[in-house]
C-alpha cells in the first residue's frame, strides 16, 4: 500500500524541530547550504554546521523552548521550483543558560515572531529563513503580559 502524503503543514513542520532537544531532527529539515537570518541578533548561518550551532546556543540557553505557529499566510510561488511561507509565531521558554551575548535572566519568556521560509517543492526542505522578533525577548516589559493566558 502506498503511503499517503503529510497532511502536517511545512511550517508547522519547522516549528516542530525547533522544539525538539536534538538538533539533526531539526538541520535534516534544510538544504546542506541553508541559510538563516536572525534580524534580532543580526547574524546570518550558513549550512547544516552552522544551523546545529544556532540550534545549540539557542536550546542550551532556553532547554524548554517551544514555537507555535499562530497563523499562515499562502504559500507564494518563487519559481524554480521554489515556494515562499509566511508565518506568525509565539515563542515561549525559559532563559536558564546565558546567550554568548545575553545573560541569562532566569525568567519565563513569551514573545511573538514573523518568519518566512524558502523551501524547495521537490523535497520540501529548507532553503532559506528569515526571522524577525524583537531583541529583548525576556524583558520585565514584555514578560509581565500574560505567560497565563489570560489577559
Amino acid at each position: 500500500m502506498a503511503s499517503q502524503p503529510s497532511t502536517t503543514h511545512p511550517c508547522e513542520t519547522w516549528a516542530s524541530a525547533w522544539s525538539q532537544t536534538s538538533p539533526s531532527v531539526w538541520t535534516s529539515i534544510y538544504t546542506p547550504t541553508a541559510t538563516y537570518t536572525d534580524y534580532a541578533f543580526g547574524f546570518i548561518r550558513r549550512g547544516h554546521g552552522g544551523l546545529k550551532q544556532h540550534f545549540d546556543l539557542w536550546r542550551t540557553a532556553h532547554p524548554d523552548f517551544q514555537i507555535i505557529v499562530l497563523e499562515t499566510w499562502p504559500a507564494i510561488d518563487l519559481g524554480n521550483g521554489r515556494t515562499k511561507h509566511s508565518i506568525r509565531t509565539k515563542n515561549v521558554g525559559t532563559f536558564t543558560n546565558d546567550l554568548p551575548s545575553m545573560k541569562a535572566s532566569g525568567r519565563k519568556f513569551e514573545f511573538y515572531a514573523a518568519v518566512d521560509l524558502v523551501m524547495r517543492e521537490e523535497d520540501g526542505l529548507i532553503e532559506e529563513v528569515e526571522e524577525w522578533y524583537h531583541r529583548q525577548f525576556d524583558s520585565e516589559a514584555l514578560v509581565e503580559r500574560d505567560l497565563d493566558g489570560s489577559r
